[in-house]
Order: structure tokens, then sequence, then C-alpha cells
């Protein structure tokens, strides 16, 4: 079989030996944590009759996120193909678990444990692509494609698995949860493109050891990118929930709909950068740090729109502009997290975006519903739209740094 990067020049991602694998193998497993939450919410609400427990469990199992890095570096270094299927085992029995007891207390330690055991499949993947598509043009198209399907797949999620309970009850989709789960981890373990991947991933890591426990944090620049998604985080869970309270100025239905047309941009999005991207002149040539402070300002720009634009029609293009600009900033921001973190396709680098991001994204939403409750909608996206400047302002300033540096 021709070597992988020689490959990637030749064809699409999705014709790429083994790649059609590895993608359901991870659809699956990505799908099973969108029906988790749900699931997992039910069951604990049933067997212990408390929503708050409920909420707890829940808030337990999602805390664990921030152990994603090292995770990703263990698997960097031990390899898929040893390490995925006894993290899916042990996420697999601690989601079991929950429906064997109504204990609160073990309810909440079972919710840590399948977190902590949850493999990191998103930069596993991530890390497969960058492998395949040395290229950054090949790479961004990959992980556009990527992040596309992942939103998909989290849309519906929930819908799955309302209907899964509906049909078996929140224990059986609990169950179902877990043999997707199963499922797609042993198959995507199983592949020999990801096992050689990981092992190659590791093989580069292996001189690195000795270096300092944060790892990719002590190479310059990435612990600015992750303060950059982190703000990026922190200013878009403000929108939704901004987006949210102003639909339900009208009614709850137009919340939905507001909210779809956030999800509907960002997909399109998705797509139309991985299409133009590497043939687009000025993109090509325009660093990480310049793509990631325009989308930053365009991001701030609309939300100050929504803020202050009166009528219907001018927050519709608001959240379009929003939603158009996060699907591409998510690439680059990964794209530029496999440059500054010297991995070599490893999947730790991207896996620290996404710790990022998701602790923007918490402190985001916990901020958001202060900030309605005491001056409606309009505060949320004035937060937003600051938070969203600052973050693109600190990206210009890099830029410049870097330029002045020669980089």
């Amino acid at each position: 079989m021709s070597h992988p990067e020689r490959v990637a020049d030749r064809r699409t991602l999705l014709a790429l030996p083994g790649v059609p694998l590895v993608f359901a193998a991870s659809s699956l497993v990505r799908l099973s944590y969108a029906t988790l939450v749900l699931s997992l919410l039910l069951t604990v609400q049933t067997a212990t009759g408390s929503y708050a427990v409920a909420g707890t469990a829940l808030g337990a199992y999602g805390v664990t996120g921030f152990a994603m890095p090292l995770k990703s570096r263990f698997l960097d270094r031990r390899g898929a193909r040893r390490v995925l299927p006894w993290m899916s085992v042990g996420f697999t029995v601690a989601v079991l678990s929950l429906t064997r007891t109504s204990s609160p207390v073990l309810c909440c330690a079972a919710a840590v444990a399948a977190g902590v055991a949850a493999p990191p499949v998103g930069p596993t993947v991530r890390a497969a692509w960058a492998r395949l598509t040395p290229r950054p043009p090949a790479r961004q198209r990959a992980y556009a494609l990527d992040a596309v399907v992942e939103s998909a797949l989290f849309a519906v999620g929930p819908v799955v698995a309302s209907a899964t309970v509906v049909t078996l009850g929140p224990a059986g989709a609990l169950a179902v949860t877990a043999g997707t789960h199963v499922l797609g981890s042993v198959l995507m373990s199983r592949s020999p493109l990801l096992t050689r991947v990981a092992v190659s991933a590791a093989t580069t890591a292996r001189p690195s050891r000795t270096r300092n426990l944060l790892g990719p944090l002590t190479r310059p620049g990435f612990a600015v990118l992750l303060l950059f998604t982190f703000g990026t985080g922190l200013a878009n869970d403000p929108l939704e929930v901004a987006v949210v309270a102003r639909g339900q100025e009208g009614s709850a239905a137009t919340a939905g709909l507001l909210l779809a047309v956030l999800s509907v941009s960002a997909a399109v999005a998705g797509l139309a950068w991985g299409h133009v991207v590497g043939r687009w002149s000025p993109l090509r040539r325009a660093s990480d740090w310049t793509v990631l402070a325009v989308l930053a300002t365009v991001t701030a720009l609309a939300a100050v729109v929504a803020a202050f634009g009166s009528g219907p029609v001018l927050l519709v293009v608001a959240l379009v502009v929003v939603g158009s600009a996060s699907a591409p900033l998510a690439v680059v921001a990964y794209t530029a997290a496999d440059r500054l973190g010297g991995q070599d396709g490893g999947s730790e680098a991207t896996s620290w975006v996404n710790a990022a991001t998701n602790l923007g994204a918490s402190l985001g939403t916990a901020g958001a519903g202060l900030l309605v409750e005491s001056g409606g909608s309009a505060n949320a996206f004035r937060a937003a739209a600051v938070v969203a400047g600052v973050a693109g302002a600190g990206a210009w300033v890099r830029r410049a740094q870097d330029r002045r540096r020669g980089v």
C-alpha cells in the first residue's frame, strides 16, 4: 500500500484506504456521547427521584472533560490498539452501573468514572487526519469535514436518545448508548489505519518523555492559542443563551428556530471552508493567527448587531454570520494547535484546544444566565461581543509579534 501521505495528495480524504472504517466507527462513538446526556440524566432521575441528583451526576461527568489532554497523551504514547478497548470497557461498565443503583453517591461516582474512562475520540481522529494530510490546506479540509459530521451527530443525538427512551425506557436507552459505544470503539481500535497512525505518533513522542509534564503548553505560542480558544468559548455560549432568551421573548418555537439558524450556518460554513481552503490564494497565504483574528472580529461585530439591532431580520443575519464563523474558527484553531504543539500528528495538542474551549463555554453559559436575568438578552449579546473582540485583538497582537520575528 502507498504511504498515506502520498495517497493524500492524490485522492479525497474519504477515498483513502482505511478511512471509511475509521470515519464510521468514530461516528458511532461520537453518537454514543451525543445520546449519553439525556439518557444519563433521565436514568439517574428515575432511579433517585431527583433532578438535583441527576443534574449533579451529569455535571460530575462533564467536569472530567478536563482530563482529556492527559488521556490523549497516554493514547499517543501507547497506541489506539492497546488503549481504546480498555478505555471503552471502563466507560461501558461505569455507564451500565448507573442502571443498577439508586444511591445518589454511587450515581455520581459512576458518572465520574465514565467521564474519566471516556476515550478521547475527537482528538484521536484528528490525529489520524493530521498524519494523512501533511499539507495545511488538505488538513483543514479534513478537519472541516470532521467538524461538520461531529456537529451533525451532536444535533441528532438528543433526538435519537428521546426516541430510545420512549421505546425502551431511560435505562434501556443508556444500555443502547453503551452498546453503540463498544461497537464503535472496537471497530475503531481494530482499524489498521488508526493503529498505524497511533504507533507513528507514539514513536515520535518517546524522545519527549523527559519534557515538562505540561507537554505542548511549554511550546512557544501554544498557551496564547489556548487563551484565544478559551475566549471564543467564553463568547460563543453567551450567544447561544442570548439567542434562546431573545427567541422566548416571542415563543419557544422561535428560540428553537434561531438556534437552528446557528447550527445550519455552522454546518454549511464548515463544508464551504473545506471546499475553498487551499484554492483561494488570499486564504492560502494568510497565517493562522490572521484568520483567527478575522473570524473572532467578525463574531464580535455580529454580536454587536444582534445586541443593538432591531427587528428579526437583523438578528437572523447576525446569527448566520456568527454560525458561519464558528466552524472555520474551530478548524483553524486545531490546525494551529498541530503546528504550535509540535505533536507530529499526536492527539494531545488538539485535546488542549477542546479543554480550553469547553472551560470557556461552561463559564460563559453560567455568566450569560446572570446577564440575561439582570438586563435581558441584549446584555448577553454585548458581553459576547466584548469577549470575542478581546480575543480577536489578542490574535492580531500575536500576528504582529510573529511578523516582527519573521515567523
